[in-house]
């Protein structure tokens, strides 16, 4: 997602073409004061080396625009998990001057590694209107092309078990009942394996 604040210093603007990151398809999210075109053929979605741009047309020319928010996503394939994706590509083509911030954010399922290229640095805050309690890293770049690449790691569970066992002595049998306490770190996990060898499973509680 990325939102952009444009300024003229010239003539009003009525028309801006700004270029997606590689393999970026658009999310339709209709906005008031402009409308958003692809140009060119669409491709859904396109190859992942190819950038498609698109056209903003304002209602009427504007020196100070009003902010313009494009939504795209990139599904990545099974095969192409370690592929790393550029993800500062939103550029405003024809722009004197380009600079802004970039925030990494990640679910509880994967986490986001990292390759900073030229034009931009880690900072650590951003402001107050890009804060959110998933972002992992902060950037800031200060010109056009510039290059972050992230490779998407899928996150491990990591499960910490303490047991309690009370073990019951009957003339025939033995008994044992066994509490599991389960601590998951990392991603979710949707089931436990337990290894019960020689003994027979009663209940479940």
């Amino acid at each position: 997602q990325a939102r952009l604040q444009l300024r003229s210093f010239g003539k009003p603007v009525e028309l801006v073409r700004v270029e997606l990151p590689p393999g970026a398809q658009l999310l339709r999210s209709p906005q008031p004061g402009y409308t958003v075109e692809i140009v060119g053929d669409r491709q859904d979605p396109p190859p992942p080396d190819v950038r498609q741009a698109v056209d903003i047309k304002f209602e009427r020319p504007h020196t100070s625009p009003p902010e313009i928010q494009l939504k795209t996503e990139r599904v990545l394939e099974s095969e192409r998990q370690d592929d790393l994706i550029e993800v500062a590509g939103f550029r405003v083509v024809g722009a004197f001057r380009q600079s802004g911030h970039i925030a990494l954010a990640a679910g509880s399922e994967s986490y986001p590694r990292w390759n900073e290229g030229p034009f931009i640095r880690r900072i650590n805050s951003l402001p107050d209107s890009l804060q959110q309690e998933s972002i992992l890293a902060s950037f800031e770049y200060f010109r056009q092309p510039c290059s972050l690449e992230v490779q998407i790691k899928r996150r491990e569970s990591q499960v910490a078990v303490e047991t309690f066992h009370t073990l019951l002595v009957e003339s025939e049998r033995l008994r044992l009942e066994t509490h599991l306490d389960v601590t998951v770190r990392g991603a979710k996990a949707s089931f436990l394996d337990v290894d019960m060898q020689d003994w027979v499973v009663e209940d479940v509680e």
